[in-house]
Parts: C-alpha cells; structure tokens; sequence
C-alpha cells in the first residue's frame, strides 16, 4: 500500500516496509513477523482526559496527540522542518513585498460528517482561533491584517482573509513575517468544520474521528475510511486516562499499553533495553514556576528574585529528573540584599499536576528550597483541568506547569505568556488582571526544558517522533509474531 504522509509527497515508505516485512517471513522460520495488514487496536496511555476537543486551547502533548488524529493542518513540518503541504494542493504563491500568500486546497478533501472542505472552513478556523481569548496561542495570528479589529470587535470580518472560491484564499499581513507559514503547521491552526460550534463532537479532517468517551476521560476513534491519504492501518485507536506515570510504566510494562510516555524520571538501563527506542521529539517543553503577585510575599520583584536564587534547579535535573532534562533560568542570581519579606511565613499555595510522581518530587523540592529562603509554600495537587483554567479569585501563589516550546522560546514561552512584545511582563496566573506594569514584572520562574519521548511495544510498526512533543500513530501498525 502507498501512502501519504502528512509530512510530504507520495512516498513508499509503507510498501517498503511491508516488502521488508514480507523478505521477513519468506527467509526467516514461521514464527517470523507477519507483514503489515489493516486492522486492530492501539491503545495509548494519556495522563488526563480532553474536557474540549477545541485544537486552538491543546498545550500539552496528549492534546496534540488527539489532535494530530482528528485534525489536519494547512502545513505541517517537513525534512529539516521546511513547511510542506497537507490539506494545500502546493505551497502557497507569495507576492514581491512578501506580505499577501495565495492558497489553494486540496480537492476532494471530506471532514467525518461528510462536508467537503473548502475556504469557507478555513476563515472559520481563523475567526475561532483569533478570537479565543482562552487560547495561550491566539497571537500568533496578529500579523494577518484585521486581526486585531476583529478581535476588539471593531470589524466583523478579517480584512485580511480573502475567499476568491471554494477552494482558494488570500492571506495580507501587515508587515513580512518570516515565520507565517510556519505557524499554520502548528496544531492549534488545525482546521476545523465551519459547522464546528461547540466540539461535541469535534469534526475535522484527520484520519481518525471521535466516536466515544467516558466520562473520566477515555476516548476512541475509529478510522477515517474515507481520509484524503489512504485508509489508515488500524481500525480503532483509545486514549486511555492512566493519572501517574509509575502507573502508565506498570501498565505498559504488563502489555495493557501500546504506547506511553518515557516517565520524567527516565528509565533505568534494563526497561530501556527491553523495548524499541523510545521516540524524541524535537520539540521541548519548559517547566516554570507561574508566580501571583497579588500576594503579598510576592509583590516585589526583590522577593520574586528571592524565590527564584533559593531554587536548586542543579538538583532537580540530575538527582529527581536523572540528567533528563535542562536546567532553565529566566531571573539570574538574586540581587545583593534580595530575602524573602516579613510576611513570606503567611502560606503561599503551590499548585503541581497529579501527573507524575517526578513533578510531585520537584514540587517537594521547591517547597524544601524555598522554605530555607523564608517563604511557605503549602502543596495542592491538581488536575491538568485545574492547572490550565481556574477562577480569577482562587488564583494559588505558584503553579508548577510547562508549555511547549513550539518555536523558539520567544515565539512560543514569551509570546504566549506575556504578549506580543516577548518581554516577561505578566504573570499568567493574573493575565487579563494586570496589564505590563511593573507590578507584573519577573512574574515566571523558569526551572527546566526537556524532551517529551514514548515507548512503544514492539509489536508496534510505523509509529515516528512528532514534531509537537507526541508520537505520530495515525500511520501506525500492528504486527504480532506467531
């Protein structure tokens, strides 16, 4: 079979690997590999559930998972990470200033409610995405001309986007943006169906589509028989909610899991021996302290720097992490006469996601650190849910979370965190509270970046690294031995 990867051109990368397969069996004994066939179920461990399948909120790996399978972008990164065509019939023609690109889609595309995919969608997404205020990313389309009109509510329609017919658009911007392509392969600018309201279910384009949930979160999607390139292999894929990663471990370990993550704390030389090597992303997340000024401890940049010199970051990626990750810091040494203020000893709630035994320690470990600079930090475990999205006045003094690192850290952390200028000006534990004042200054303490990477069983064929922190599954198969 010949198919298309989402990454360029019609390739024969699945003939040849069942040619490769088929050698396999005709030299080798009969308990030889099977060669590659259409059918089966995988099952990949995600640490929490999706509450909304809305790719233009997805921050963390499982939500890019879900949604490489049931969306597609207009581009997605190619060899050496060139921008290549997916749901574009070519790369985009540009004009001479390099301000407007001329797109054309691919014909024939069908989202799973049978709609035929056309401009119409496309302007949709864009509308969605730029005016979801709950989006971490939804700046990174301020360079298309009236952008920022639309949002404010001044226009109702984007300037900007141009439908010339069903299947072409124009895109101006404002000024050259190098990196504009770029960001179209990024999975919050999935495509999504104009009639796609409220996600329930989501409705796009991928090769597989949502059929089910439960209620702590589990999700299966079966194949898209009708996806642009090629039917995939397996017929069913479920994301399974496994909360710790020891847990996620066990259950892979016991053969309950197909695919999960490498657990933050690594794994030993025995468990890495065991199995295929793991699969690396490109892409690394970064781990930060998300600090609330309004508290009082808090409130001077002094205090903050405070907090952040007494962290043992050294520690925390060799010891906890076991050398699998990089130390970070935004802030420097603290200042000469930089403590913790007299009122450090009220408790200051520190928030970590129930994820990861790993973190838990790190969490630990900051609240040990942190305690000999003068401040008591109090731990609370939380739900993703929790950690991403909570009321304005339930807002905790510190939250231990990560972001992906989509770009380079001041396209994706700064931009993302505090605006466009790319300058750590707020918190986003008081985003939309507090402006870039000079109360907001220094209000994220950047502790390490490492590289998301997964298991796989053996019996797993076809699985790649993503470019987005998770795997690439939708081209997977299973092949078992006799």
């Amino acid at each position: 079979m010949m198919k298309r990867t989402r990454a360029g051109g019609w390739t024969v990368r699945a003939a040849a690997l069942a040619a490769a397969a088929l050698i396999a069996v005709c030299a080798a004994p009969a308990s030889a590999v099977l060669p590659p066939k259409f059918g089966g179920e995988l099952v990949a461990a995600i640490p929490d559930g999706i509450s909304k399948y809305d790719p233009a909120l997805f921050m963390y790996d499982h939500e890019f998972l879900a949604a490489d399978l049931i969306y597609d972008t207009l581009l997605a990164p190619g060899p050496g990470g060139a921008p290549t065509p997916v749901l574009l019939d070519s790369m985009p023609a540009v004009s001479d200033d390099g301000m407007t690109f001329y797109f054309k889609l691919r014909p024939g595309v069908l989202f799973h409610n049978g709609a035929q995919l056309n401009s119409a969608d496309v302007l949709h997404t864009f509308k969605s995405f730029i005016s979801n205020r709950k989006s971490p990313y939804g700046r990174l389309l301020d360079g298309v001309a009236g952008a920022a009109e639309f949002r404010s509510g001044k226009q109702r329609g984007i300037s900007g986007f141009k439908i010339t017919d069903p299947l072409r658009f124009e895109v101006r911007l404002t000024e050259r943006q190098p990196n504009f392509l770029r960001y179209l392969c990024f999975p919050a600018l999935s495509i999504v169906s104009a009639a796609n309201r409220d996600f329930s279910p989501p409705i796009g384009t991928g090769p597989f589509a949502l059929v089910e949930t439960t209620s702590r979160g589990d999700a299966t999607l079966a194949a898209n028989p009708k996806y642009f390139e090629g039917r995939p292999y397996l017929d069913k894929i479920t994301l399974r909610v496994v909360k710790d990663d020891r847990d996620r471990l066990t259950e892979f370990k016991r053969g309950a899991l197909d695919v999960s993550d490498v657990p933050a704390h690594g794994l030993s030389r025995a468990e890495r021996e065991m199995y295929p090597p793991p699969l690396e992303s490109e892409m690394k997340n970064i781990y930060f302290l998300d600090v609330n000024p309004d508290y009082p401890a808090l409130a001077e940049r002094a205090a903050r720097s405070a907090a952040s010199a007494a962290i043992d970051r050294q520690s925390i990626v060799r010891v906890i992490l076991g050398g699998a990750g990089a130390e970070e810091n935004n802030t420097g040494p603290a200042k000469h006469g930089s403590s913790a203020p007299r009122d450090a000893a009220i408790p200051l709630p520190l928030w970590y996601p129930d994820t990861s035994s790993a973190l838990k320690l790190v969490a630990e470990k900051i609240q040990l650190n942190l305690g000999q600079a003068g401040f008591k930090a109090t731990l609370r475990e939380r739900g993703l849910a929790d950690i991403s999205q909570y009321a304005t006045d339930d807002a905790p003094a510190f939250i231990l979370r990560w972001m992906p690192v989509i770009m380079g850290l001041s396209e994706s952390v700064e931009t993302a965190l505090y605006g466009p200028a790319g300058t750590l000006t707020r918190s986003t534990a008081i985003a939309g509270r507090l402006g870039a004042d000079a109360k907001g200054q220094g209000t994220v303490i950047m502790l390490f970046s490492r590289k998301p990477a997964y298991l796989r069983q053996s019996r797993v064929y076809g699985a790649e690294a993503g470019p987005f922190g998770a795997p690439r599954i939708d081209s997977a198969f299973i092949r078992e031995t006799d």
